[in-house]
């Protein structure tokens, strides 16, 4: 045979391109053996890797005392608890209002406001030779107070 027998082919690019993309996945999945196995190795080591109460694993050894899955779940905790607090709190604004208004009218809770306010003036105000101005108004409608 001769030289000039020379056999050229043209292959589009887009028809090779997927083949040779599968099989290099195929290649790397055979290297990696049991994807599922080796996929909750990774994630267990995520999990488990060491880091410090804001999930930071940049960070010196000393502060690496708990595991990120640790931190997650103490921040869920955490932020499921404020939100059951703010919703009751939302819920029930105007029956700790009447409460603590119910509270401040007693006659000893007035009587314990006011000496802490007459300690305070005393210790801070008057020893340190301060000016005060003191201006009282009706706290409350009720004429016994």
């Amino acid at each position: 045979m001769s030289d000039n027998n020379i056999v050229s082919m043209n292959i589009n690019e887009s028809l090779i391109k997927p083949i040779v993309e599968a099989q290099m996945k195929q290649a790397i999945l055979d290297n990696m053996g049991d994807v599922k196995s080796y996929m909750e190795q990774l994630i267990s080591i995520a999990l488990n890797e060491k880091c410090d109460i804001e999930g930071r694993t940049d960070c010196s050894n000393w502060d690496k005392k708990y595991t990120y899955i640790d931190v997650l779940i103490n921040n869920a905790i955490r932020s499921a608890a404020r939100e059951a607090i703010k919703e009751f709190m939302e819920q029930e604004t105007k029956t700790f209002k009447k409460a603590f208004k119910n509270y401040l009218k007693q006659k000893q809770t007035l009587d314990k406001l006011f000496d802490s306010f007459v300690n305070f003036a005393d210790k801070t105000m008057v020893g340190n030779n301060y000016k005060m101005d003191i201006i009282f108004k009706q706290f409350y409608k009720d004429s016994d107070y």
